[in-house]
């Protein structure tokens, strides 16, 4: 009863740190003119940050509820699905904290204290983007590794 009620924990962690994680992007991406411009922006960045939230806080989840579920079943350290999991989600944790996300948080930045117009925005928005961009990918690239290990686990 409790490794299933541990298992529960970890599938929905699971969900809280890979649903927002592959969303991010989409929030974001710098709105078409006719989507409200900076405002929208602003609204779309105060949702990425909530939601970044929940990515850390299923990220923690993850390792303790993958950690006690080992140490109630010791036979999963002996598989290997499972080893390369215990290490790709810390290493997908430290790297969107490391590299990812001061990235993203100097687009935070500037959509909160730019004050030039909305063609000046965009041109320095787009620019930070292209440089943070490869980091969201890399991330979600890792989460996908992570998603097969899960699925395609014997």
């Amino acid at each position: 009863m409790a490794y299933t009620l541990i298992l529960v924990i970890h599938v929905i962690s699971a969900i809280a740190m890979i649903g927002p994680a592959f969303y991010l992007q989409r929030f974001l991406a710098f709105p078409k003119a006719s989507a409200g411009g900076a405002g929208s922006l602003r609204y779309a960045h105060g949702t990425a940050r909530r939601l970044d939230r929940l990515t850390d806080t299923g990220m923690i989840l993850q390792i303790v509820t993958g950690l006690l579920m080992g140490w109630m079943e010791p036979v999963l350290f002996q598989m290997l699905w499972y080893d390369a999991a215990l290490v790709l989600v810390p290493v997908i944790g430290l790297y969107m904290k490391f590299a990812a996300r001061p990235r993203i948080r100097s687009l935070y930045t500037l959509v909160e204290s730019s004050a030039a117009s909305q063609a000046d925005l965009e041109r320095a928005y787009r620019r930070l983007w292209s440089q943070a961009l490869p980091h969201i990918l890399i991330v979600q690239a890792g989460i996908a590794i992570l998603i097969l290990l899960m699925v395609l686990k014997p």
